[in-house]
């Protein structure tokens, strides 16, 4: 990974202090789909309306976790999507370091996600033969496990998607600023904080 790398328009994952993005794009869609699905109690357009909603933010959950660098007079711009760029002034890094992620808590991730995937399943299961008892209508059944589908594959990506693909990098850079600690996730972690030290320290020298 060269100072290219960094420019270009290459995804990374950030974890940004202070930031409130993913509360919003999770709360707002919600309030918007709860509310079309009790207008859906009247009219079944809203019902409609509510699934396409949720997978548009569920869509917008997935780009949300798509970042891009950029390196510029001295400082390193986040540009997120939906959201304003977060720009990290290099004079302000106090440190630089590759930490390792725990095996155990990679372990955990990873069998939350067979865990919450294995009941979802069962209880789509159970589900369906609750209402096959009960004789309801094909269209109720189909309504049921589109909504069972649709919340599974929400919380996965809202929440569990988003760990995996940060455990899934056994190291990952640290940088500790004024504002707090940014984690960055890159593909090659060790070039990737040697790029940001040797930014930091032409800057120290030029100021010193």
């Amino acid at each position: 990974m060269d100072m290219q790398t960094i420019n270009s328009k290459s995804i990374i994952r950030v974890d940004i202090p202070k930031d409130f993005s993913l509360l919003k794009i999770l709360i707002i869609p919600m309030i918007v789909v709860y509310f079309f699905l009790i207008l859906g109690i009247f009219n079944a357009t809203f019902e409609i309306l509510a699934y396409i909603f949720s997978y548009l933010s569920i869509a917008a959950l997935i780009l949300q976790d798509r970042n891009t660098l950029k390196i510029r007079n001295n400082k390193m711009t986040i540009h997120r999507q939906f959201f304003d760029p977060v720009n990290l002034d290099m004079k302000e890094i106090k440190d630089i370091k590759t930490k390792k992620i725990n095996f155990l808590l990679r372990s955990m991730v990873y069998l939350c996600i067979i865990g919450v995937m294995g009941y979802y399943s069962y209880d789509i299961i159970q589900s369906i033969q609750k209402y096959q008892i009960l004789h309801a209508p094909p269209e109720a059944i189909i309504g049921l496990i589109i909504a069972k589908i649709t919340l599974a594959i929400y919380f996965y990506v809202a929440i569990l998607s988003r760990a995996e693909r940060r455990v899934k990098h056994s190291t990952y850079v640290e940088v500790k600023t004024n504002n707090g600690k940014f984690g960055f996730y890159p593909d090659k972690p060790e070039e990737f904080k040697k790029i940001i030290t040797d930014q930091v320290n032409a800057i120290n020298k030029i100021t010193s």
